[in-house]
């Protein structure tokens, strides 16, 4: 944590800090478990000594050696029995059931912890009909195992525990007294023999060695008997405790037998407990006041309501909650392995008073030296009834002031640790330490860039105040496509903001929800290095302000990978098929794009042409039918799309048509040359952004050969003078799109339209949000009324869509803004083509219309398709453009015809129906985006 550069009360109430008031460790062994809790109570500037800096810690350190208890059984002649038929029905009929009962008085079994109320004993109880009874969890397995064993269900009284079936017998119990407790099951049949068993199990209100209990043996466990009127030799029979690491088998034959099960020797013996304050620095003191011993069976020096004071916060947690069971099983992060994990204080509390007779445990005076403080309890021993015992259960609280001799600009450490010394039967006093908890307070964190603190994964805490607005971490990523994971948590109702800077100092991501909030960020980093995350100050509304230290917590990790396949329905893989993963679109096959771990929505386009073959999605490779799907992406994962594939050659005629090579054939994109229609014989100049990825035809180590195909079917002659492929890099997030006069033009994420409404009235927006292919399909003289709303265009105003071409290439869609009279006016004029290609319009100079409103008519003069309609609100990004002319063209008759479409100087590569032209571009290699754009130059002519 970062030095405070004020007071801060941590548990303060108008606050609420909570991220790091409390810290914890804790001990265990196979008779003992100690607990540490130490509070981070305040941090008092100038507040010691007179001008020296310090933070008051608040500690507790609890121990319990009742774990150690262990049963015995001893076997008698059947000598009571209780008449089933006199007892109530527990109403369990149906096979593997069960049932809670209420038990009339306290149950102690392995010394808890126990679930039901503040004593930590048991007053109810689970009956299976499998023959047994089990304290903290609802089972019915009819699959016992031997006892003890970590499997569930644990904390289990076994009866008479096999597969059972109560049908055409009874289960039934007494509790209408607070002496005994009875369940019994009669003539259950036993499915693994066929056998009829009749059996019972007692619960005494009473404890071995008599009323009250010998505690030095018993610990006040009540008396437990088996009674077996008639059963055969096939079931697992005795008692395991809450975490199945202790418990007692009791071996057949059983039948005509008692059994009672009583603790073996007494439970280990607390001698000493103690905790331990150290440092290593000479700028720093200890001072160590307040000690305050208590514990189950230790007397309270007064009888008072709160007997632990000011010490409630250290004592709450689940690891100094532990005093009974804890155990083998604890999980520093999850507590201990039982269905109840913390207690109030009260509740704790009252269990302490509940539990055993008082006993003094004695505090000695704290030792000191140079580096170390220590307090230290030591347990007498008391006579009581016939035997003697010492404490078996005990905690002992202290205040440390934690001094600091410099000013603000040292780092300090203290370490406090808890340890218990306990006595064991035949293997004499043994000795027990918690973890060691360590508090490092270190100078007050940078607000630069360049001061910022370097730090590990994980969780830190840092404090903001008004005289400390904000603190910045760096932190590493190793490489690209890792996901990074920030949350922050303010001190109460204060409001701290959280941001998220690249390598380069750019702000990719924020969270900003105002007071008392946890702000939280996933972002999914494509640059490694240095990455930082500024926690910023902020005032409330009406200038309120809040103090205190807040959690942060920084987690990277390898991104999962999503990989997208297409096939047919035969199972053949196939290539080029348009996929959307969310905002972000690409060709099959999407080979592990990393994603962030959150639920994606993914779509394959509904229906594509590749050659002579038409695709029409069927279903996923789970059988959903919908081309759009949601997908929840945790790890790696593979998906399928599959495709009925049909022969389905292309229109004759219509231009000639380019293919782009998939990596393993060429896939028809699009219709080029298309004003040729009428330019009367002229030439014309075409830019096509490539719908359709282009893989590398040949990929070398600095630079990749890619291939297109032009191709002409009946009743055209095509007359091609020049051939160019341009090459866009840019960056993974951006995307670029052709005017209609063929500029270069960037978008990131347009924002959809409010409404798009055609002149009959009808709303078109859901068909217009994704280009998913479906869509809004005109007529000539109909248009569409696109209003996006309240957006800022003070920067740009890109309008993206996605069209295609019904009917004539000489029919266009008229752009329309409004002007000065309010009237309808051209702005530009799309010429779409045979399939689906992306547009865009600079509006830059247009919107907003003169009334405000950003409002554009989409006019059609022939019949169009659009399914998607954005307006991009992003200034031009930076991109990088590479022209390459052809190092190699073939003709499908003519052989090598590079030279032709070299230069513009009409020698023409011609091509007739029926003819191809594979032509090959060389262009380095890029670690960025690549969109592609192909430019020709020529005309053709229809042919009869």
């Amino acid at each position: 944590m970062d030095r405070p550069q004020k007071d801060i009360h941590f548990n303060s109430t108008d606050y609420n800090v909570e991220p790091p008031e409390r810290v914890e460790g804790y001990g265990t062994d196979e008779y003992a478990s100690v607990g540490l809790g130490v509070e981070i109570w305040k941090y008092e500037e100038q507040g010691y000594e007179g001008d020296r800096d310090g933070v008051a810690l608040r500690t507790v350190v609890t121990a319990n050696t009742r774990k150690g208890i262990r049963y015995v059984f001893q076997k008698n002649r059947l000598d009571e029995w209780y008449d089933p038929s006199e007892l109530t029905d527990t109403g369990i009929t149906g096979d593997d059931d069960g049932v809670w009962i209420n038990i009339p008085f306290y149950v102690r079994f392995y010394g808890g912890p126990g679930a039901q109320n503040t004593s930590f004993t048991y007053t109810r109880v689970w009956v299976s009909s499998n023959g047994f009874l089990c304290f903290n969890e609802e089972s019915t397995s009819p699959n016992p195992h031997y006892l003890p064993n970590f499997n569930k269900p644990n904390g289990v009284i076994a009866v008479y525990w096999t597969d059972l079936d109560p049908s055409g017998g009874k289960i039934t119990y007494w509790n209408q007294s607070d002496e005994v407790f009875i369940v019994a099951w009669y003539n259950v049949l036993n499915k693994a023999n066929g056998a009829r068993e009749t059996f019972e199990v007692v619960i005494e209100n009473r404890h071995v060695g008599g009323y009250p209990a010998s505690y030095a043996y018993a610990r006040g466990q009540n008396v437990i008997k088996f009674l077996y009127k008639s059963v055969s030799d096939s079931a697992i029979v005795g008692v395991e405790n809450q975490e199945g690491s202790i418990g007692t088998m009791v071996p057949m034959p059983l039948n005509g037998k008692s059994v009672q099960l009583y603790p073996d020797a007494p439970s280990p013996e607390i001698r000493e407990l103690s905790i331990i304050a150290s440092k290593q620095d000479i700028n720093a003191e200890i001072a160590i006041k307040h000690h305050q011993p208590r514990g189950y069976n230790i007397n309270w020096l007064t009888q008072q309501n709160d007997p632990l004071s000011m010490y409630d916060k250290a004592f709450m947690g689940v690891l100094t909650l532990l005093m009974t069971e804890a155990a083998d099983t604890i999980d520093p992060l999850g507590g201990l392995s039982l269905s109840i994990l913390l207690l109030t204080v009260e509740l704790a509390a009252e269990a302490a008073k509940a539990t055993w007779p008082a006993q003094y445990l004695e505090a000695k005076d704290a030792g000191y030296d140079q580096n170390t403080a220590y307090i230290l309890a030591s347990a007498a021993y008391k006579p009581l009834y016939r035997e003697g015992h010492w404490p078996v259960d005990a905690w002992l609280a202290t205040a440390i002031d934690w001094i600091f001799r410099d000013s603000d600009g040292l780092s300090h450490t203290i370490t406090i640790q808890g340890k218990l010394v306990y006595y064991v039967d035949g293997l004499g006093n043994q000795t027990l330490y918690t973890d060691p908890v360590t508090i490092t307070m270190t100078p007050d964190i940078g607000q630069t860039f360049e001061t910022a603190k370097n730090v590990a994964l994980g969780t830190h805490y840092g404090c903001l105040d008004t005289a400390d607005r904000a603190d910045i971490y760096s932190f590493d990523v190793p490489a690209s496509d890792y996901v990074i994971e920030i949350s922050m948590t303010p001190p109460g109702s204060a409001n701290f903001d959280l941001y998220l800077y690249n390598p380069g100092g750019n702000c990719k991501e924020s969270s900003n929800h105002g007071g008392n909030s946890t702000e939280e960020i996933k972002y999914l980093a494509k640059s490694g290095g240095d990455w930082y995350v500024n926690v910023t100050w902020s005032d409330w509304p009406g200038g309120h302000k809040l103090d205190g230290v807040y959690r942060l917590v920084i987690n990277v990790y390898p991104a999962p990978r999503l990989t997208v396949l297409t096939k047919t329905l035969g199972g053949s893989s196939f290539n080029g098929v348009m996929i959307w993963v969310d905002s972000y679109w690409d060709y099959s096959p999407i080979n592990g794009l990393a994603v962030l771990p959150r639920t994606h929505t993914i779509i394959a386009k509904a229906s594509l042409q590749i050659g002579d073959y038409k695709y029409t999605f069927q279903h996923w490779e789970n059988g959903e039918t919908n081309n759009r799907r949601t997908l929840n992406v945790e790890s790696n994962i593979t998906i399928i799309a599959y495709y009925k594939k049909e022969y389905n050659p292309p229109p004759s005629g219509g231009c000639p048509y380019v293919y782009t090579w998939n990596g393993s054939g060429y896939m028809l994109d699009n219709n080029v040359l298309g004003l040729s229609e009428v330019s009367g014989g002229s030439d014309v100049e075409d830019y096509y952004r490539l719908e359709h990825s282009m893989i590398p035809y040949y990929a070398g180590s600095r630079f990749s050969v890619y291939s297109i195909m032009l191709s002409e079917f009946e009743n055209e002659h095509s007359y091609l003078d020049q051939v160019k492929l341009l090459a866009v890099d840019h960056p993974p997030d951006v995307n670029v799109a052709l005017t209609p006069e063929g500029q270069i033009l960037t978008y990131t994420n347009p924002s959809p339209p409010v409404s798009a409404i055609d002149n009959y009235g009808q709303d078109w927006l859901p068909w217009l949000l994704e280009p998913d292919n479906n869509y809004y399909q005109g007529f000539p003289g109909e248009w569409l009324l696109i209003d996006f709303g309240n957006l800022d265009v003070s920067q740009t105003a890109k309008l993206v869509l996605r069209a295609n071409l019904e009917w004539k290439k000489d029919y266009c869609i008229h752009v329309q803004t409004l002007n000065e009279n309010g009237e309808w006016t051209d702005r530009t004029v799309l010429r779409t083509r045979y399939n689906w290609s992306t547009l865009i319009v600079d509006l830059s100079g247009y919107l907003p219309n003169p009334d405000g409103s950003l409002k554009i008519r989409l006019y059609l003069a022939g019949i169009h398709k659009i399914d998607y309609i954005g307006l991009d609100t992003s200034p031009q990004q930076n991109i990088q453009v590479y022209t390459a002319p052809p190092v190699l063209a073939l003709h499908s008759e003519g052989g090598k015809i590079t030279w032709k479409l070299l230069l513009n100087d009409q020698v023409y590569a011609e091509l007739l129906p029926g003819q191809q032209i594979q032509i090959y571009f060389a262009l380095p290699n890029t670690d960025k985006a690549r969109t592609f754009i192909v430019y020709l130059e020529g005309h053709y002519q229809t042919t009869k």
